[in-house]
């Protein structure tokens, strides 16, 4: 997810092991896209999430 991130917006985010099934993602701080019930999210949803946080 990393890699895809930072290939679609420029920017090289930062990798945090969390604890064990903890998955989120975080633009400035605040939780853009996490692992819920349902499972990991999209691909195409985290870019989106990610993209509108950081302003685009």
């Amino acid at each position: 997810m990393a890699a895809l991130i930072a290939r679609d917006t420029g920017v090289e985010p930062d990798v945090i092991e969390g604890a064990r099934g903890e998955f989120s993602i975080r633009v400035g701080g605040q939780v853009v896209a996490s692992k819920d019930k349902r499972g990991f999210p999209d691909e195409a949803e985290v870019l989106a999430q990610v993209k509108q946080a950081l302003g685009g």
